[in-house]
């Protein structure tokens, strides 16, 4: 099992994807036959993410409800933390935003639970992703400091990462202003990659 799964993980061209389909079947074939209940969520979390790349959503939709079934049966956050991520993605790929927000915060959540000391940066982006779709520009400036604020986001870097997303959804005041306290006081507080 461990082997097809370094295998999955070593095979990351495009065209390679059809390959690695198979081999994430195999995985779960072979978990199945091992009745290794973590190996089996393991195979189903790296065949959904195929699915999802080839556009087998139908195939996607019936591995995501087995990998609920399995996490709840061995209770283990990171497991439902998948699932919760899964299910929000789906939701808003297929423009469900209200149900991907939910799910969002869902997310948050279980990851948490789960460990991940990095969930604020995953779910900000998609907060905010979310947001510009269907949002006006106040709610979009309170969104960017509820997230801001979630993600421990601060100083001129937070606020330059904000004045590029209010310049995506067309909101140049809002631009302006996370501008100005990113540099009104000039560059030096802009942290520098000098590599």
């Amino acid at each position: 099992f461990d082997a097809l799964m370094a295998r999955l993980a070593a095979l990351l061209a495009p065209e390679q994807i059809e390959q690695r389909l198979a081999l994430a079947n195999e995985a779960v074939s072979l978990a199945k036959a091992m009745d290794a209940r973590p190996r089996l969520c393991q195979a189903y979390t790296a065949r959904i993410w195929l699915r999802f790349v080839v556009g087998d959503m139908r195939g996607a939709d019936r591995d995501i409800e087995i990998l609920d079934a399995l996490a709840q049966e061995l209770r283990l956050p990171a497991h439902s933390y998948t699932v919760a991520r899964f299910r929000m993605c789906r939701a808003a790929g297929s423009g469900q935003l209200p149900e991907a927000r939910e799910l969002l915060q869902q997310v948050m959540r279980l990851g948490r639970e789960a460990g991940d000391g990095g969930i604020a940066w995953v779910v900000g982006p998609i907060g905010l992703f979310l947001l510009s779709l269907d949002a006006t520009p106040e709610s979009i400036r309170h969104g960017l400091g509820a997230i801001t604020s979630q993600a421990h986001m601060e100083g001129p870097t937070a606020d330059a990462f904000a004045a590029h997303f209010c310049m995506t959804v067309d909101d140049r005041a809002g631009c302006a202003a996370r501008l100005e306290n990113a540099v009104g006081h000039g560059f030096e507080r802009i942290p520098r990659n000098e590599d």
